[in-house]
């Protein structure tokens, strides 16, 4: 991997100088600004002995996080606004793409204080709405079902958000116009593979490029709901959450939540899980797992919204 081309990226609010190419996201202009974040590319023989303390665990060394994937690379992320990537000489570059896009500025964005959460987010009437849920919630598929609806993403997998001042409302940062999704869900949302980028060569899933439909400023988080599969579900419901419940559903889905206390944030995660917590509707959304439910959640969720936040089973 050549190092002597940096390319510009915005990337959940912040201009990403990189030299790793972020294949298929849009490149961002140059100006004077100084970078919020460099990714910068090491050679794996810098690394001498250390790859063999860090192992497969997550280690705080030097003020960095580092992590190590056998096969693939070793990652060093450190005070919000650097990357450093020592890519292993069999590692796939694609793969090296997901772990810095996902894992990377997940811990990066704990760095500077702002709060991943781990799902998907859309534009609905000018507010924000997040879906989470555990991994093959349909977290993915349901933003992509918006899409399809004419509605606009924000962000896939990895949403990002801070608190707004002076307002004090939860925000959340667009991250970039791409989305991730399996090959069974391309199929149900009538969209061909082959017009789209499988990410690894293993797994069947697949970039989308949704640059025509993405919102690229920051919008204020109105809801979240955590989306549940369930069996014996014939029809979309929805159930308001306590305020006990409502903490624990967004500490529960914290994008790598673990690495708030190994980086010493355990109690900024939990403070800032208690004020989104505190300022943002939570609900349950329970789908219908067979059908296909997707463009059903959407009928069922774009109501009046104030009647859909209060709707209970």
């Amino acid at each position: 991997m050549a190092r002597d081309i940096r390319r510009g990226y915005k990337l959940f609010g912040l201009v990403v100088s990189s030299e790793l190419e972020l294949h298929g996201l849009p490149a961002y202009e140059p100006t004077d600004q100084t970078p919020d974040v460099e990714i910068k590319l090491h050679d794996w023989s810098e690394l001498s002995s250390r790859v063999m303390v860090l192992d497969n665990r997550f280690t705080m060394l030097d003020g960095s996080l580092w992590f190590h994937v056998p096969e693939t690379a070793v990652f060093s992320i450190f005070s919000g606004r650097e990357i450093r990537i020592y890519p292993h000489p069999a590692g796939d570059e694609r793969r090296i793409k997901l772990y810095v896009l996902g894992t990377c500025m997940g811990a990066l964005l704990m760095q500077r204080r702002i709060y991943p959460l781990h799902g998907s987010a859309v534009v609905i009437d000018g507010e924000a709405y997040a879906f989470v849920g555990e991994s093959g919630a349909g977290k993915s598929t349901l933003a992509a079902a918006f899409l399809k609806r004419g509605y606009k993403l924000l962000s896939d997998d990895v949403i990002a958000v801070y608190i707004d001042e002076p307002s004090g409302k939860p925000t959340i940062m667009p991250a970039y116009p791409q989305q991730k999704l399996w090959l069974d869900s391309l199929e149900q949302l009538d969209m061909n593979a082959a017009d789209h980028q499988q990410l690894v060569l293993e797994a069947s899933k697949y970039a989308v490029s949704v640059q025509d439909r993405f919102h690229d400023s920051p919008v204020r988080l109105a809801g979240i709901y955590e989306l549940i599969p369930t069996a014996n579900c014939e029809r979309p419901m929805t159930a308001s959450l306590g305020r006990l419940e409502r903490l624990h559903t967004v500490l529960g889905h914290t994008y790598r939540g673990t690495l708030a206390g190994i980086q010493g944030l355990a109690e900024w995660r939990f403070s800032m899980a208690a004020t989104i917590a505190s300022r943002t509707q939570v609900s349950r959304l329970y789908r219908p797992v067979h059908p296909f439910a997707a463009y059903r959640l959407v009928d069922h969720l774009v109501g009046p919204v104030e009647e859909v936040l209060t709707n209970t089973i």
